[in-house]
């Protein structure tokens, strides 16, 4: 009897943020990238905070949520926590994500 499933395996965490981002892996160090994954993406959520007037990163941002919730939906969601504690990133995430990523903005506050 033949399987009636496709496993799809699930896309390399990193690999979609150095695609999305290339230049952020710059402020990372070997040391870093064994932390695993949710060191990674707190480090990315710190450092785009930090481009907080850079509308054009910002829109790359909202659309890597949308590609990213799918995906892993609680990396996005630390991503989340550390972003929108500065209420400036919080209201534009809310206003501005794609329809995936306020989905679950929405689920995170409730």
């Amino acid at each position: 009897m033949e399987p009636n499933f496709v496993i799809i395996p699930k896309p390399d965490l990193l690999d979609l943020l150095w695609t999305a981002f290339p230049e952020f892996r710059g402020n990372l160090d070997d040391q870093d990238l064994d932390l695993g994954n949710y060191y990674v993406y707190a480090r990315f959520a710190d450092w785009l905070s930090k481009g907080l007037e850079d509308d054009r990163l910002w829109q790359r941002a909202y659309a890597f949520f949308e590609l990213l919730a799918p995906i892993d939906r609680d990396i996005l969601i630390d991503v989340f926590e550390s972003l929108c504690e500065n209420p400036i990133l919080a209201q534009r995430i809310d206003s501005k994500a794609g329809p995936e990523a306020r989905k679950l903005r929405r689920a995170m506050r409730t």
